[in-house]
């Protein structure tokens, strides 16, 4: 869907151009042009659209982790935010919603975040920063709370070989 809606904004700005381009002439009919560019687009982006590129993406990976958590799928571990990681070695930083660089994890509530991401957050902000996983009751993240994660780490250097 996102991928439709960036494609859908790309060209109403073309037919914006297209409409100040030839200054208040009416003879296109913009419903028809913008159907016509859409499929276009569409097709041209079909590898993008396909089923296995959209399970590659990192807001659908972290739906999937939120479905699994919550639905008991795990393997009773209580880190809901690595139920679905721990399987298929996928780490998202809960901030940024990237892949986990550095993993460190928070003594007081247990979830794992970037260390460059959670640092970052620590000190831009003076007062008490809330843990960013859902239903997290943690409400004063604080950066002496965090450690390296080594296990995790080991995951994903191996990924990367």
């Amino acid at each position: 869907m996102e991928i439709e809606y960036n494609i859908g904004r790309k060209i109403l700005k073309k037919l914006q151009d297209h409409l100040e381009e030839k200054e208040g002439t009416m003879n296109t009919d913009m419903e028809q042009e913008f159907e016509k560019l859409f499929e276009e687009e569409k097709k041209a982006n079909a590898e993008k659209l396909g089923i296995d590129s959209l399970k590659k993406s990192p807001r659908y990976v972290e739906m999937e982790q939120i479905i699994k958590a919550k639905s008991g799928g795990g393997d009773g571990n209580a880190d809901d935010d690595l139920v679905m990681g721990e399987e298929t070695n996928v780490y998202l930083d809960p901030w940024s919603k990237k892949l986990i660089d550095i993993p460190v994890r928070n003594r007081v509530c247990n979830h794992i975040y970037d260390k460059a991401t959670a640092l970052k957050m620590c000190s831009r902000t003076k007062g008490k920063v809330k843990c960013p996983v859902m239903g997290c009751v943690n409400n004063n993240v604080k950066s002496t709370d965090l450690n390296e994660d080594q296990q995790i780490k080991k995951i994903i250097e191996s990924q990367c070989n």
